[in-house]
């Protein structure tokens, strides 16, 4: 809501219009396939190393992950945690394989949320921090992972069964 005395702040930001507050909400890295200028990795520093992409998020946030190529729109957004500083996310996309750290929130409890949305529905193997779990797409959309808060950074893979 807007000050009654028709300002332009809101209350809950001190800011005019949401700049701020929706620069963190929507920040993302966002991976693409542009038809003029071809894949290109928005938010982020993208190479490509046998077979692999390697995304390094610099969206400032490093919570979402959105890959927007060849067909696929595959979106990964993290509650608890982000993905490692200066750390790459690798794709493996004839594979459906993704390997990345993950670094959990000082404040956080033990469980880590991560939302996975446009997999093919078929299933998925989840390991993380010597846990093995089972994720199926189509039938659910979050992974809950095991990161003790104020850890330092944990291996996830996910990988095609």
């Amino acid at each position: 809501t807007r000050r009654r005395d028709g300002a332009a702040a809101w209350y809950y930001s001190c800011e005019t219009d949401l700049g701020y507050c929706g620069a963190l909400r929507t920040a993302a890295t966002i991976v693409a396939d542009d038809p003029v200028f071809g894949r290109f990795c928005f938010g982020g520093d993208m190479r490509t190393e046998k077979g692999a992409l390697h995304i390094i998020p610099r969206d400032g946030v490093r919570r979402r992950l959105h890959l927007r190529t060849a067909g696929q729109k595959i979106d990964f957004e993290s509650t608890g945690a982000r993905f490692a500083k200066e750390q790459p996310i690798q794709w493996f996309p004839d594979q459906q394989r993704f390997v990345f750290l993950l670094e959990s929130e000082s404040t956080g409890g033990e469980e880590t949320t991560l939302e996975i949305t446009g997999l093919p529905a078929q299933s998925y193997k989840i390991v993380c921090g010597g846990e093995t779990k089972e994720f199926h797409p189509g039938a659910e959309k979050t992974a809950q992972l095991r990161i003790p808060a104020g850890s330092s950074k944990y291996s996830v893979e996910i990988v095609r069964s």
